[in-house]
């Protein structure tokens, strides 16, 4: 866990959003596709923007972004990120198809991951509305690729001022034999981050 200035029972707490978030997620895909999907948190992590900035573009190969950005109870935007050559891991998982069978983002392929990225951005945002009593509207999933770090450029660009640290969820997918890893982004404004903190210590008391 990077230095956000958490408290153990706060990262305790983060670390429950992750597992429970992901179990959500783990139940709508499976219900969406009849496939019994699997999905585990293995970190989850409060890091500074810029940190998060340098890992998604060290990245050399396009990056694909499912995003949706939060009103009402939260202010921000949530981002599932995937590099562009594991996503079609992804949608082959999902659609049970033999490894390698997708090889473009066509029209189909790129509606699947949108509503697959946005169930798993909801997935999360209904643990935390559960634990802070708070009503979070979320926009329609949006989807964009390109290369590396641009594609969080393009996303946060203009949306909002946001906070200086972010969460971070790497999450594993699996089916029988198949697994892909992608990340979970949520990116609040500026000072929304501290107040879901305080949020969290209400609901630890």
């Amino acid at each position: 866990m990077a230095d956000a200035g958490l408290s153990s029972m706060q990262d305790s707490i983060l670390k429950e959003i992750g597992t429970v978030g992901t179990a959500h997620a783990a139940t709508a895909l499976s219900k969406m596709t009849g496939l019994e999907v699997k999905v585990k948190p293995t970190t989850t992590e409060v890091m500074p923007l810029e940190e998060a900035y340098k890992i998604f573009s060290s990245v050399p190969e396009m990056q694909v972004g499912i995003y949706r950005s939060m009103r009402e109870g939260l202010s921000g935007c949530l981002v599932f990120f995937i590099p562009k050559g594991r996503s079609y891991g992804l949608l082959d998982l999902l659609m049970n198809r033999p490894g390698g069978s997708t090889a473009v983002l066509g029209e189909f392929e790129q509606s699947a991951l949108r509503e697959s990225g946005g169930i798993i951005c909801a997935s999360y945002i209904n643990a935390i509305a559960a634990m802070t009593k708070l009503t979070i509207r979320l926009t329609i999933p949006k989807l964009i690729f390109d290369q590396n770090g641009q594609v969080l450029d393009a996303i946060l660009k203009g949306l909002f001022p946001p906070s200086t640290e972010v969460v971070v969820i790497e999450n594993e997918f699996s089916l029988m034999d198949k697994s892909v890893t992608g990340y979970f982004l949520m990116v609040p404004e500026a000072g929304e981050l501290s107040r879901l903190l305080g949020l969290l210590d209400a609901h630890i008391a």
